[in-house]
């Protein structure tokens, strides 16, 4: 298993003044207490988010970057107080942050130090994403619960192990493996399921225009075997799509057309079309990097 730092600094640099307007735009979208979360998660641990440890805290986190910080801990935080009691990072002054944030009771110097701590019933895995099966599978081996973030896998050997897994972990009934694909339960997805209803035989078109975060060159995302942002960005589009098509039923054919604009960056600048042998169509395109990190996902 190769573990890397997913603590890349950013590609772009801001002024104090471009840092107070973004810290103002956060505040308008999402309100001071998730705003005070993103700016805590990037001083990391100068400014608490939690104020006393729980006793029963029974969560492990793997992987303490942006992502785990601000988002993920802050909905830990805002429905069950400080809940995690262990975590881990290959970056220990991210896990040591993480740990200061939010009163964790430990840290761990190796990924899999909790496995011993009975207390710890339920596992984060936010890790760089060709560990994310891994951790997992020795999570559901433990008998824990685990959130796996998007991708959950990026080869087919991966997945094929994840799901041997995850039917071992479930043998009895109980679901125990749930995954960061967060589309299909958008505000937006769950009024338009609740005025359409597809037929069996209805085509359904999608289309979504992706606007992508431009990285530089020697990002961890750049590496070959992290599964390419088609695992990492697309894979959230795709899975609408196939979520989408679960509504009525999906189709037994799909072909798949990857065009890249530019060989350099293929991951980038890209258009992607997924049809079905029942008319259904999910194409179009996204774009970053070079141009400024505007894409477009299509389906139909």
């Amino acid at each position: 298993m190769t573990v890397r730092d997913t603590n890349t600094a950013p590609s772009m640099r801001f002024s104090r003044a471009d840092g107070l307007r973004k810290v103002l735009r956060f505040w308008r979208l999402y309100g001071l207490g998730r705003t005070w979360f993103k700016v805590a998660a990037r001083k990391r641990g100068i400014l608490p988010v939690t104020w006393r440890a729980r006793p029963d805290a029974d969560i492990a986190i793997v992987g303490c970057g942006q992502y785990a910080f601000a988002t993920i801990g802050y909905f830990i935080a805002r429905s069950h107080g400080a809940r995690f009691r262990w975590c881990y990072d290959t970056d220990d002054s991210a896990a040591e942050g993480f740990r200061r944030g939010f009163r964790v009771a430990h840290k761990a110097d190796v990924p899999d130090t909790w496995l011993g701590d009975r207390q710890v019933r339920h596992v984060y895995v936010v890790s760089n994403h060709a560990s994310h099966t891994d951790y997992a599978c020795a999570a559901l081996a433990s008998g824990r619960s685990v959130y796996i973030e998007k991708p959950v896998s990026v080869t087919h050997d991966q997945l094929a192990r994840l799901e041997v897994a995850r039917q071992a972990a479930e043998s009895d009934g109980t679901q125990r493996l749930f995954a960061g694909y967060n589309r299909p339960f958008s505000g937006a997805v769950r009024d338009f399921r609740a005025a359409v209803t597809p037929g069996a035989r209805d085509g359904l078109s999608l289309s979504c225009f992706v606007s992508g975060h431009m990285i530089d060159p020697d990002h961890w995302y750049r590496d070959p075997d992290e599964g390419t942002r088609i695992c990492g960005n697309a894979g959230h589009w795709i899975d609408l799509f196939v979520h989408l098509l679960s509504w009525r039923g999906a189709g037994d054919i799909h072909r798949i057309t990857l065009l890249s604009a530019d060989p350099a960056n293929a991951d980038d600048d890209f258009s992607l079309s997924i049809a079905s042998d029942r008319g259904d169509e999910n194409g179009g395109a996204k774009v970053g990097h070079g141009s400024g990190g505007i894409g477009l996902l299509r389906a139909v």
